[in-house]
């Protein structure tokens, strides 16, 4: 039943009041699930830095949830498992891909990751899961802002490649996310370069800015936005436009403007 389909009491009746407008009138096309407010990263800059933020006494989505959940998934195209933490630290996050991939074949599952945790032994799990897509965050190694374990990340992505390759298999797709300022503007055609060396799918590029407000980081960031440095920022993009599509890599970049 849908939002326009029933009021607070279930009865079926049309929603009433001001926000009648808003009900959805048909099935959403993505439906996001709030995987895990856990992560296995202290990034400076994150949200989870923020003064206020806190986690949950149940940080983890709960497999009978998703369950209840099937009916609505099996009507959408894609289920994206994303979170104020790291997928991956779910305790049962390859049950929960399995379980939507099972019970709800034609729909699409994909994550992002910090990529800390892919090792061998989750690689396969991740791939036996049949997950879909994955996007991995690499803004740059040494960035003050991110964290602090990009190697590691690199060295997985990797190996998941390689594992793909071995299996003879597409999915997971790999896609990049990177979030650019002035100061690791440098670091995206590098970046880049990688994802085709590893056969990537696609790349996010997103501009640095305030998501939660934080007052360590908060002039930090100001320093280093895109726009105000576009003599540098927007040559580096338009390269990195140009590389993607002599590659085939789809390259996506929200909230960017006319650059």
């Amino acid at each position: 039943m849908l939002p326009s389909q029933a009021n607070s009491h279930g009865t079926g009746a049309a929603l009433q009041g001001p926000y009648d407008k808003y009900a959805l009138t048909s099935n959403p096309e993505c439906i996001v699930i709030d995987t895990s407010w856990v992560c296995n990263l202290e990034c400076k800059m994150c949200h989870q830095a923020a003064p206020d933020f806190s986690i949950p006494e149940s940080p983890h989505i709960s497999i009978e949830l998703v369950k209840r959940l099937i009916p609505l998934l099996r009507t959408t195209k894609s289920v994206y498992m994303l979170g104020a933490g790291e997928p991956l630290m779910h305790p049962q996050v390859y049950e929960i891909i399995s379980l939507i991939k099972t019970e709800c074949p034609d729909t699409g599952v994909a994550f992002s990751s910090n990529g800390v945790l892919l090792n061998k032994r989750n690689i396969g799990k991740l791939i036996d899961s049949r997950l879909d897509s994955i996007s991995i965050s690499v803004d740059g190694p040494n960035l003050e802002r991110g964290h602090l374990k990009s190697e590691i990340t690199y060295k997985n992505l990797r190996a998941l490649a390689e594992e793909k390759q071995r299996r003879g298999i597409a999915k997971p797709e790999i896609r990049l996310g990177f979030v650019i300022g002035k100061d690791n503007e440098h670091e995206l055609i590098p970046a880049l370069r990688f994802g085709i060396e590893i056969g990537i799918k696609g790349m996010t590029v997103e501009p640095l800015r305030i998501v939660m407000p934080n007052p360590e980081w908060d002039d930090y960031i100001r320093a280093n936005n895109i726009y105000d440095h576009m003599d540098t920022v927007g040559p580096i993009l338009q390269q990195a436009r140009a590389l993607a599509a002599a590659h085939g890599i789809e390259i996506d970049t929200p909230y960017i403007v006319n650059a």
